[in-house]
């Protein structure tokens, strides 16, 4: 049997994490491993980075695909903060979701570096189901 622990992290207190503590900037990209409904994808994305979100549920990718596709019609607010190391975000939403095990996907791989692919691979498949 398959189990998944299923739960949602607010999105805004994820970018506030990008921008306070990671300093992230419009030249980062952001994975989401587990993506979810992609809340936090799509708020990465409206910060002005490239994010990315890999989920194993099909019902969740449609969800998510539908709303970063609904966002890109709409335009984004810049600057997303007034703090000085705030990306700004002049431009549609950057977001993009695939569906699958990330363990499984061979993009993934190409995030990391051949030194540390492997160990991070390990590392995954270590973690318990869900």
């Amino acid at each position: 049997a398959t189990y998944l622990t299923y739960g949602e992290v607010c999105g805004s207190s994820i970018a506030q994490v990008l921008i306070e503590g990671a300093r992230a900037t419009a030249d980062d990209v952001f994975l989401d491993l587990g993506a979810g409904s992609g809340r936090v994808v799509m708020a990465a994305s409206m910060l002005g980075m490239e994010a990315i979100g890999v989920e194993i549920v099909p019902s969740l990718v449609a969800l998510s695909r539908a709303a970063a596709t609904e966002a890109a019609d709409r335009p984004v607010p810049a600057p997303v903060s007034a703090r000085p190391h705030a990306p700004e975000a002049s431009h549609h939403p950057r977001a993009s979701f695939y569906h699958g095990d990330f363990l499984q996907l061979a993009w993934w791989r190409n995030c990391f570096s051949d030194a540390t692919a492997p160990d991070c691979a390990d590392a995954c498949s270590a973690l318990p189901p869900g």
